[in-house]
């Protein structure tokens, strides 16, 4: 049976506005990531975690371009937008699993089996047969034609 496809929501929501204090490279990124999902995903409550979300991105950004530039060593020493790209970087796995933004926290466990591929189904008498392959009536212990003998003890019984 075919997946059921789930049907958007009709909201009246409002798209969250950018707070002006946003800089042009964290505005792109607040409207981009915004304008990505639907417009009841985030509420008033988000904005802040939104607006650190867009100004991590835009450091991330800007620290790769620094290092592109001035490379990863300086004068011998790690030079210093390695620490800046780091928790820029940890900032936005944080932040982007809050806002329910990554692959991870999208995830529908309900909606993931359904999408899973079919699994082959054998009815119950051809799967006891495949079981039972190889096994002789006659002899328990013979497993592919080859006489295997019960287990037998090795020492001798105690005396006592």
């Amino acid at each position: 049976m075919p997946a059921q496809v789930k049907a958007r929501h009709i909201t009246t929501a409002k798209r969250l506005r950018p707070p002006p204090a946003l800089s042009e490279p964290a505005l792109k990124v607040f409207d981009h990531v915004v304008g990505a999902v639907d417009p009841g995903h985030f509420s008033e409550v988000d904005l802040p975690l939104l607006e650190a979300y867009a100004t991590s991105a835009a450091m991330a950004t800007l620290s790769a371009q620094m290092l592109e530039q001035e490379g990863a060593v300086v004068d011998g020493k790690a030079n210093a937008w390695l620490t800046v790209q780091e928790k820029a970087q940890r900032s936005l796995v944080a932040l982007s699993a809050r806002l329910r933004i990554c692959p991870q926290s999208r995830f529908d466990r309900l909606v993931a089996g359904s999408n899973s591929r079919p699994q082959l189904r054998t009815s119950r008498a051809s799967r006891s047969d495949s079981l039972l392959a190889g096994f002789d009536d006659e002899n328990p212990f013979a497993r592919n034609g080859v006489q295997n003998r019960p287990p037998t003890r090795t020492t001798k019984p105690r005396k006592d």
